[in-house]
C-alpha cells in the first residue's frame, strides 16, 4: 500500500538518494509513534476504568 511519505519524498530532487534513508526514517518514526500511541491508549483505558 502506498504511503503518504512516498509522495512527499518523490517531490524532493535527487529523491533516489534520499528515498532509502527517508523511507527508513519514516518507518522508524511510524513505529515509535505506534508504540507511543499504544501506550497512551492503554493509559487512557486504565484511566477510564479507574474513573
Amino acid at each position: 500500500m502506498p504511503h503518504p511519505d512516498m509522495k512527499r519524498f518523490s517531490c524532493i530532487p535527487s529523491s533516489h538518494y534520499i528515498l532509502p534513508f527517508g523511507f527508513g526514517l519514516a518507518t522508524a518514526v511510524r513505529l515509535i509513534f505506534l508504540v507511543f500511541l499504544s501506550r497512551n491508549l492503554t493509559i487512557i483505558k486504565t484511566l477510564l476504568l479507574l474513573r
